[in-house]
């Protein structure tokens, strides 16, 4: 990620610090498996295994997984990751067939 894009990101309010005092950006990854034809119970479990691995990925980049994200129908599991990490690029590639995106809340509301 660019330096500018996380300068955006600052400017947006999506940084956040995490207790050990680092910026740190709320992610969504998708898994890019083709999981087409399997069951909702296959899907599950091919997913909650994805899930492991992704957790030890971003574990060792001193990120962490959000308790209660993983979606089976879109394939995805949010993570709160280090600004650090994503300057440098190092968990995309780790992590392989996983597309990141950016999340942000808003209220609908207002």
């Amino acid at each position: 990620m660019k330096a500018k894009t996380i300068q955006s990101l600052r400017d947006r309010g999506l940084i956040s610090t995490n207790e050990a005092g680092d910026e740190v950006l709320t992610i969504s990854m998708q898994s890019k498996r083709s999981l087409a034809g399997k069951s909702y119970n296959q899907r599950k479990s091919e997913l909650a295994q994805w899930e492991h691995s992704v957790r030890a990925g971003v574990e060792r980049y001193e990120g962490r997984l959000l308790p209660g994200t993983l979606s089976v129908a879109a394939q995805t599991v949010e993570a709160s990751v280090p600004v650090k990490v994503l300057e440098n690029g190092g968990l995309e590639e780790e992590l392989g067939d996983v597309e990141f995106r950016i999340v942000e809340v808003r209220d609908a509301t207002q």
